[in-house]
C-alpha cells in the first residue's frame, strides 16, 4: 500500500469514527495522529463530502526513507534501549537517516518521547469507607516518613 492509499485509509477512518460519536481528541489518540489533522478531515468532509477526501496535493509524496525491516529494527532497538538518543539510532543500526525520520517511525509505532505509548491508568475511590480508608494509610505513611531538617519536612510534622 503506498502512503496515498495509507493518507485516504486514514482520512476514511476518521470520518467514519466521528460518524459514529467519537470526540476529535478521542479519534486522534486512537488513529496516532493529531488532533488537527482529524479537525482538518472532518471539516472538509462535512463542507466538501467525499471530494474534500480526495488528496489534491500533486507533488508532495516522497519515497519512504526506511524499509519495514529497518523500522522494525529502529523500534526494536528502542524497547531494548529506551534510553538511545533518536540521534544516536541511526550510528547504531547503520542507517542513512536523519534523528526526525527515527522519531517519525517511533511515533508510527505508537512511541511518545521515546516511550511506549500506554493508557493512562484510573484511580477511583467508589465510598466513603474506601476513602477514610486512604486518607488513614496516607496520613500513616506521612508519620512514618523521615523529614529530616528541611522547612517542608517540618511543616508536615507540625500538619500530623
Amino acid at each position: 500500500m503506498d502512503s496515498k492509499e495509507k493518507r485516504l485509509l486514514l482520512k476514511s477512518r476518521i470520518v467514519a469514527l466521528n460518524e459514529r460519536g467519537w470526540s476529535n481528541r478521542h479519534i486522534a489518540r486512537e488513529l496516532n495522529c493529531s488532533l488537527t489533522t482529524v479537525k482538518t478531515y472532518v471539516a472538509r468532509f462535512r463542507d466538501m463530502g467525499e471530494e474534500g477526501l480526495i488528496d489534491w496535493r500533486k507533488y508532495n509524496f516522497g519515497k519512504r526513507k526506511t524499509s519495514p525491516e529497518e523500522d522494525n529494527a529502529i523500534v526494536g532497538l528502542m524497547k531494548k534501549v529506551p534510553s538511545a538518543s533518536a540521534s544516536s539510532v541511526p550510528a547504531i543500526l547503520d542507517l542513512r537517516v536523519n534523528a526526525e525520520t527515527v522519531r517519525n517511525r517511533l511515533r508510527e509505532a505508537g512511541f511518545h518521547r521515546r516511550r511506549l505509548w500506554r493508557k493512562r491508568k484510573t484511580w477511583n475511590v467508589n465510598s466513603k469507607e474506601e476513602h477514610k480508608i486512604l486518607n488513614n494509610d496516607l496520613v500513616e505513611h506521612e508519620k512514618t516518613m523521615k523529614t529530616g531538617n528541611s522547612p517542608a519536612g517540618k511543616a508536615i510534622e507540625n500538619i500530623v
